[in-house]
């Protein structure tokens, strides 16, 4: 059964609240195409978009209970997407500024220049070992994407998987990577804390 336009938004909407999971498939198949380029067009990041994506349709199936009570299902999930890409971005920027303050504070007290969280060196080989902690399957695929630019289907074509679990894998490495760097970035605070004291 395919759900072609507005009018049936809000009937899928009740069959996912019955906890009906092939109207959440179609739901998903429906709303893709739509949403993607939408967070895409705010993050700028295809890796990025993809994981809010999914994040979308988790946090729409966890609180399936509500959906009843939705009468615009599109301007609803276009709303989810605006609200978590936002966040994203927000999340993104203190990141991003927290790490400049501590590299310039670090700077300015004449920190020694290897193994400090501004040495460009340092970083790449933080990378290199998160990556080793990557299954076979997922470096495999990390190398495709990110050294020699594969697109997703290219990486599909190429290793005669879908797209979907092209995806899944780089959200799992990812996943690794952003967990090794939180902790490394948590012991390199305490050490530019400590130098700074």
């Amino acid at each position: 059964m395919r759900y072609k336009n507005s009018n049936t938004d809000k009937e899928l909407f009740k069959l996912i609240a019955g906890n009906n999971e092939e109207a959440f498939s179609e739901c998903v198949h429906l709303f893709t195409p739509k949403l993607y380029p939408y967070i895409k067009s705010i993050i700028h990041a295809d890796l990025w978009a993809e994981d809010l994506l999914q994040d979308i349709f988790i946090k729409l199936w966890k609180g399936r209970e509500k959906l009843a009570e939705i009468d615009q299902p599109a301007a609803y999930l276009t709303r989810m997407a605006a609200n978590l890409s936002l966040d994203f971005l927000k999340h993104r920027s203190i990141e991003v500024k927290t790490q400049y303050r501590i590299a310039r504070q670090a700077e300015q007290h004449n920190a020694p220049p290897d193994g400090t969280p501004y040495d460009q060196q340092y970083y790449e080989n933080l990378l290199k070992d998160a990556q080793a902690l990557l299954t076979p399957r997922q470096q495999h695929i990390y190398l495709l994407r990110y050294e020699e630019n594969y697109s997703y289907e290219q990486i599909a074509e190429k290793l005669a998987i879908s797209r979907n679990t092209v995806r899944n894998h780089l959200v799992a490495a990812m996943e690794v990577i952003r967990n090794y760097f939180r902790k490394k970035m948590d012991v390199m605070l305490l050490f530019v804390i400590a130098w700074l004291i």
